[in-house]
């Protein structure tokens, strides 16, 4: 009989070192390379909800003897990866975590008049096209669901909607360069390419205009 061991997480800003209390753990548990189209795959499963964790401190107990990596997200900062590595049944490992906060990119999007606000828009940041995808699928090994418009496919970096002003936000986008994209169907959207970030920069605010009708 192997006894589980325990996990414990201390998760602080980079910048001011005051403790995230909000955050959540995933088990990323497998990544695997697919044969031309240089894909790689991960399982994710959540070990520790969104919530609020007092002082930045998790612990997670019962938690099966097995080499992994977590990942931990938080709101308005990049994820942050932890390599679990040689863990020993009835083991208490602790894990120091530092995030950092990513870039943002905001905007107001506009119908084809370019005066009226368009509303619950959706708004994405794609990687450019040629680089390789990842597919994320959720749920444990084995259970494979790929349905990108569900969302999963991650050549999308970000994805969020426009509020009744037209606005738009988002947080969290890692050092890059990136396809800026607002569509309300496959026919009718505006692109706004090469959108270049870096850390901690403030992108914006963008003006994105629909057209009245088809591809720009």
């Amino acid at each position: 009989l192997t006894v589980p061991a325990g996990l414990g997480f201390r998760v602080t800003d980079g910048a001011t070192g005051k403790p995230v209390e909000r955050f959540s753990v995933l088990d990323t548990g497998f990544t695997m390379s697919l044969d031309g189209r240089r894909q790689s795959w991960s399982s994710e499963s959540t070990l520790v909800h969104t919530d609020h964790h007092e002082g930045g401190v998790v612990i997670v107990e019962d938690v099966a003897v097995r080499d992994t990596t977590f990942r931990v997200r938080a709101e308005g900062y990049l994820p942050a990866h932890v390599d679990c590595r040689e863990l020993e049944a009835g083991e208490m490992r602790w894990f120091d975590v530092v995030l950092w906060r990513g870039a943002s990119v905001s905007g107001t999007v506009f119908e084809a008049d370019g005066s009226t606000p368009a509303r619950e828009l959706a708004v994405a940041l794609f990687m450019p096209e040629d680089t390789p995808m990842r597919l994320i699928l959720r749920g444990t090994a084995g259970r494979v669901d790929p349905r990108p418009e569900e969302g999963q496919w991650q050549d999308r970096v970000g994805t969020t909607r426009t509020d009744a002003q037209g606005h738009f936000t988002l947080s969290g986008v890692p050092e890059g360069s990136y396809l800026l994209r607002a569509y309300r169907s496959p026919q009718v959207f505006v692109v706004v390419e090469d959108v270049s970030v870096h850390p901690g920069d403030r992108v914006g605010p963008l003006t994105l205009v629909l057209p009245g009708g088809g591809r720009i």
